[in-house]
């Protein structure tokens, strides 16, 4: 909820009462299908209308995150439809990108401005506002490049953020020129052990890596590091630890339930935290696979002889054990098997090829 007071400051209201200072009015008001054109009767947004002026955004470095289309998958329609597309004033899609926050805190986002004709819209012209007609404030980078300041305001939350102009024709109007999605997000903390089995190696800044990569998420990952000991005799006569088809979908089979409870009691067992089991790379399975942690379950493992495998691979154990986090903490799921895309076609965290990017 936003309030504002005689003199055009906002505050907002969260859900559970608390109010904080926003920033000011805009002189054009909220985002109206009376004022500004190119929204619908609802406030939604359905085109951009401002022409000889297009307003892109681009990821200033930083925790936290940024998510547009991949490019390599801007041509599946299952993808697509997870992303806002409207078309610009020329006719084109016109796609929105995805900006997290972490609440109570700051964020920046570039936008990058591009004009024709010969009339150009100086930049203090152009106006970022929320639906409700809040400005955010901007710092002039270049002649192209304005920077934003966003602040998260709510526990959890998703909004447009709207570009908009002054019309030439009507001064009464504005035009848009660009948006995208701004998600108001709180922090989440996670507790993880990775458990070194039989003296695997966990190289130095492992840790670093995961956390940096769930950051851009708005979430905490703390870990901690723990050595165990397996019997090996509970691999059975072929001396392989046995895996089925989809470990990430199915639970636990015997073998492997032998296997967590041999170690869980070597590793001062917590009910509030999650296990990554790491074993070295002479250590065999019944099939090449990097790592498998079931959806929602406590317990992941991980294989450094088979950190390039096809199935699971991401190329480095750091990269294995984030992508099994987001199986098994966060119940994320593969896009080619949730949209039906093709394997490798992303650099998103959850397909195999080795990014690391979080999809809003």
């Amino acid at each position: 909820m936003v309030a504002t007071d005689s003199s055009g400051q906002t505050f907002k209201i969260d859900e559970d009462g608390n109010i904080t200072v926003g920033g000011l009015k805009d002189k054009g008001g909220a985002v109206t299908s009376s004022n500004v054109e190119g929204v619908s009767n609802h406030g939604q947004l359905e085109s951009l209308t401002a022409k000889d002026i297009l307003i892109t955004f681009k990821e200033v470095p930083g925790q936290n995150g940024f998510d547009q289309i991949p490019s390599g998958a801007k041509a599946d329609p299952n993808v697509q439809k997870e992303y806002t597309t409207i078309k610009d004033a020329q006719g084109n899609d016109y796609v929105l990108v995805h900006q997290a926050v972490e609440s109570g805190k700051e964020s920046y986002l570039d936008a990058v401005v591009s004009q024709t004709g010969d009339s150009p819209y100086p930049l203090d012209s152009i106006v970022f506002k929320t639906k409700q007609g809040e400005k955010i404030p901007v710092e002039l980078i270049d002649d192209n490049t304005v920077r934003l300041t966003l602040t998260g305001s709510y526990t959890f939350e998703n909004e447009t953020i709207y570009a908009v102009v002054p019309s030439k024709e009507d001064r009464t109007k504005q035009l848009t020129a660009g948006a995208f999605t701004l998600w108001h997000l709180t922090d989440r903390t996670v507790n993880v052990v990775l458990v070194s089995v039989d003296g695997a190696p966990i190289p130095e800044g492992t840790e670093n890596t995961i956390q940096n990569i769930f950051k851009k998420g708005v979430t905490t990952i703390n870990i901690d590091r723990k050595t165990a000991t397996l019997d090996a005799s509970l691999l059975g006569i072929d001396g392989k630890l046995e895996i089925g088809d989809s470990p990430w979908l199915t639970a636990y089979n015997d073998e492997q339930k032998a296997v967590i409870s041999n170690l869980k009691p070597q590793i001062d067992y917590k009910s509030d935290k999650y296990y990554l089991f790491v074993f070295k790379d002479g250590f065999e399975t019944t099939k090449s696979i990097a790592g498998f942690m079931p959806l929602q379950r406590q317990f992941g493992f991980l294989f450094n002889g088979g950190l390039n495998s096809s199935e699971e691979g991401k190329g480095s154990l750091s990269g294995v054990a984030a992508h099994e986090i987001g199986h098994g903490v966060f119940a994320l799921r593969h896009p080619f098997d949730q949209y039906g895309s093709k394997k490798e076609s992303t650099y998103w965290l959850m397909d195999y090829k080795n990014g690391s990017l979080l999809s809003h």
